[in-house]
């Protein structure tokens, strides 16, 4: 069995696309045999990314002729899976043609789909425009996520009177200068704070951020996030993956959209959940701290048992009978 990952990941893409088909990737690896290359744009970042996690890739420049000429060199792909923030129709094309099945991840689904399968680990209330052909699945329980997670998505979460530890967890990407200004706003109150950061410049934002509060801890690239999630009393969160890891553990949040997109996912995701005072529209802008305020013992009650109510199955066994089921 030959399968193809494609993604954009680093910089301005966010590495939420990369991160959840490595998961998936790793997931058939212990299930089935299969032969595979993910093909990324080129990015250093990246690449020494998958050198390390010994991942075979090959870089594309971003160029639909580069692109196709890389993609005449496979034959008989059995599966191709893709999650781009652009997945147009040209790109879905090309992989189909080389494909016995094509399996395309997108959350916005803004765009039109000839793919067979389309999983949206969202929840939305309307149909793509996509072939008739095309399987739609829309649902947060498709959200794939690291089995470290598993034991505390059924472990029963604590809710405290007052808001305490709070951890700061926009992604993997770069954003040292929202986590700067998040730091600014943090700074004067009585709180524990951590700062999740990703590699891409870790160390100059872990300086910036210790030098607004030497009280405030930074950790780079942890492999301990459920713990620290499930363990907070609050997570201002990124407004893609992050948000959803951190409901899965329960966990109270303020989202910020570090893309534009991600405003429509924020919307949606307080709009299913009929919540309104968890969420700033431009963090930085607005009090952070009447924010936090917001947040009392008994609404995070209500937040933990909606939360808990829909957050309670890792999909990536979902996704898994997906792509294993024949055609």
């Amino acid at each position: 069995m030959v399968l193809l990952f494609r993604c954009t990941a680093g910089g301005n893409q966010g590495w939420g696309n990369l991160k959840r088909l490595e998961l998936i990737f790793n997931f058939l690896k212990k299930n089935i045999n299969f032969d595979y290359k993910f093909l990324i744009n080129k990015n250093k970042d990246v690449e020494n990314y998958l050198k390390i996690k010994k991942i075979k890739y090959i870089s594309i420049d971003n160029n639909l002729k580069n692109e196709k000429k890389i993609l005449k060199k496979f034959k008989n792909v059995d599966i191709s899976i893709l999650e781009l923030l652009h997945c147009n129709l040209n790109i879905q094309k090309i992989y189909k043609k080389i494909s016995s099945k094509l399996i395309i991840l997108d959350d916005i689904t803004k765009k039109r789909y000839i793919s067979d399968i389309l999983i949206s680990c969202q929840r939305k209330n309307f149909i793509p425009k996509k072939n008739v052909s095309c399987k739609f699945y829309n649902d947060f329980s498709y959200f794939p996520l690291k089995s470290s997670f598993n034991k505390f998505i059924s472990r029963k979460k604590k809710t405290k009177k007052v808001i305490n530890k709070v951890t700061v967890f926009l992604g993997g990407s770069d954003y040292s200068k929202l986590n700067t200004k998040i730091a600014e706003k943090l700074k004067d109150l009585k709180l524990d704070v951590t700062f999740l950061i990703g590699l891409e410049n870790s160390l100059d934002t872990s300086k910036k951020i210790k030098g607004i509060s030497n009280k405030f801890k930074v950790l780079i690239n942890s492999t301990q996030i459920p713990k620290i999630l499930f363990n907070s009393d609050l997570v201002i969160s990124g407004g893609g993956y992050t948000k959803l890891e951190t409901a899965f553990l329960k966990t109270p949040m303020i989202c910020v959209p570090v893309h534009d997109h991600q405003k429509t996912l924020i919307r949606q995701f307080y709009k299913a959940f009929k919540i309104k005072i968890i969420y700033s529209r431009i963090l930085f802008q607005e009090n952070l701290k009447n924010e936090i305020q917001k947040l009392n013992y008994e609404k995070n009650l209500i937040i933990k048992k909606k939360f808990s109510k829909f957050f309670i199955e890792n999909g990536i066994n979902k996704i898994f009978k997906l792509i294993n089921e024949k055609n």
